[in-house]
């Protein structure tokens, strides 16, 4: 037989190769009217016919969910366990199934392109005005501390009706924190709805 050029890294993985790609005959057809795809053995057959039925011979022993393939079954129970095996090398980030590594891995490769990057993790954004809503939402913290550094440090958890001064919500963080105003260095990205009524704030 004409050989295909295939490296193996045994003698026995080159023998079942030599068999099962060259020597057997995809004789087992299938017969559905859309189809007519080839397989050599019927058991492969057998298992592609199910993908043109409704039937589903695997249940889920947690919500008696029912699946046409052991594989889509056993991706699905990873949902009721909490297993995530595939792990991005870039960011860490983990998921069930190697389709949604994929899609993810599409995002690092936009990313690689994008010219502003946050001073303070290094993510990079496509417009510089997205950082500043980066940086509010991942990154309160930081600009609270900035924000204290340019108020002389003065910061109120729990207003009173008492205190007749302007405060500065930041919501960001729990438990919400007020800060005096005037603010010296602005806030950026950090809500500003103001008021001299403590009863009002939000």
């Amino acid at each position: 037989i004409e050989g295909c050029g295939t490296v193996l890294a045994h003698p026995r993985y080159l023998q079942h190769h030599i068999k099962y790609q060259h020597l057997l005959k995809k004789k087992y057809v299938c017969d559905h009217p859309s189809c007519g795809r080839l397989f050599r053995l019927q058991k492969q057959l057998l298992r592609h016919a199910k993908h043109h039925t409704d039937q589903r011979d695997y249940i889920c022993e947690y919500c008696a969910r029912a699946f046409k393939s052991s594989h889509n079954l056993a991706v699905h129970r990873m949902i009721h366990t909490g297993e995530k095996p595939i792990q991005c090398e870039i960011c860490g980030f983990t998921c069930r199934q190697k389709a949604s590594l994929n899609w993810h891995m599409k995002k690092h490769d936009a990313e690689a392109s994008y010219q502003f990057s946050c001073s303070i993790c290094g993510k990079k954004f496509e417009k510089k005005d997205s950082i500043v809503a980066h940086k509010a939402k991942t990154h309160p913290e930081v600009l609270i501390a900035e924000a204290l550094a340019a108020n002389g440090g003065e910061v109120i958890s729990t207003p009173t009706p008492e205190k007749k001064i302007a405060l500065l919500c930041v919501p960001q963080l729990k438990p919400p924190l007020w800060l005096p105003e005037p603010i010296k260095s602005p806030l950026v990205g950090v809500c500003a709805n103001m008021s001299t009524d403590t009863n009002t704030l939000h």
